[in-house]
């Protein structure tokens, strides 16, 4: 099976985010709307918030390749911070199935990822501050085993450019499974494209 970068995967959104700075006269900062459910939804991104995770990490740490039954929205939550946010569509009959897009996320962009999407995360700088929102099939917090598809990021058939050589990546992501064994298996048959 052939993989390659495309522009976009299918039911992901990039959202871009609205800043509410006070005038210089009164300047005490700025307001962020994180998380607005009708905004979402007008986007094509309906997301029901049931659990939520703050992440710090270091200019190259490498986390995922995750996806599964959970929808998430990442945020960055810094303007220091920027992440590499790269999808692999997982879901059997989507147009880009085995494919992957790669997302700049700064602290203007969220990045909607649906269901049967595994995605990652690569710090470019030096420190990176962001958060994983989910919507759990449960309706409950994130339990582990709820991001069935674990795919090794560093899989040379999916052939991922990361900016950065040599990324740290944690050793059970270095194990997960390649693509194509994902692929063949009984579980690629629970995530359909629709």
């Amino acid at each position: 099976m052939h993989h390659e970068l495309v522009e976009s995967i299918p039911g992901v959104v990039l959202l871009t985010l609205t800043h509410h700075t006070d005038p210089e006269e009164y300047y005490r900062g700025e307001v962020t709307e994180m998380y607005n459910s009708d905004t979402l939804r007008a986007e094509g991104a309906a997301f029901r918030l049931d659990h939520w995770a703050n992440m710090r990490s270091v200019r190259g740490a490498l986390r995922g390749l995750h996806g599964g039954s959970l929808k998430k929205l990442l945020s960055v939550i810094t303007r220091e911070s920027h992440i590499m946010a790269t999808v692999v569509d997982c879901r059997l009959g989507s147009p880009e199935f085995g494919n992957f897009a790669q997302y700049t996320l700064d602290y203007d962009h969220q990045l909607y990822v649906p269901q049967g999407c595994a995605n990652s995360a690569l710090t470019v700088s030096t420190v990176s501050y962001y958060q994983m929102a989910f919507e759990t099939l449960s309706g409950g917090p994130w339990q582990t085993g709820q991001d069935e598809i674990k795919l090794s990021p560093l899989d040379p058939e999916l052939g991922i450019p990361w900016l950065l050589a040599n990324p740290v990546v944690h050793p059970r992501d270095l194990a997960a499974e390649s693509f194509s064994m994902y692929a063949a298996s009984e579980l690629a048959e629970k995530f359909r494209y629709v």
